[in-house]
């Protein structure tokens, strides 16, 4: 009775198992794939969400503000090292009675 089943056998136990292992592969491969392009919609889609999220919030809260006119006003720049105007630091710098007197 063996020996009829081993002459009935059409596929090779070696060729099975390599067989079987092809199949294995391409499921795994077939389940990365899936995981893959569903991890790619899905953050596609938290994205859309926060975008239109950031979007409402914007426009729910922005005011319109007012055209002013400001009136410009130059401001003259002052010398870092003695805080006089610039115009004025060629000039000499005057010290105040108090100081002189300690000099002195």
């Amino acid at each position: 009775m063996e020996c009829a089943y081993k002459t009935m056998q059409l596929v090779d136990f070696s060729d099975l198992n390599r067989i079987e292992n092809t199949l294995l592969e391409r499921k795994n491969q077939i389940v990365q794939a899936t995981s893959m392009f569903f991890n790619i919609v899905l953050l596609g889609l938290v994205l859309t969400v926060f975008g239109i999220f950031l979007y409402t919030q914007y426009n729910a809260t922005a005011e319109k503000v007012p055209e002013q006119n400001i009136e410009f006003k130059p401001v003259p720049w002052y010398s870092a090292t003695r805080n006089v105007r610039e115009e004025d630091y060629s000039k000499p710098f005057e010290v105040s009675s108090n100081f002189q007197s300690i000099y002195n």
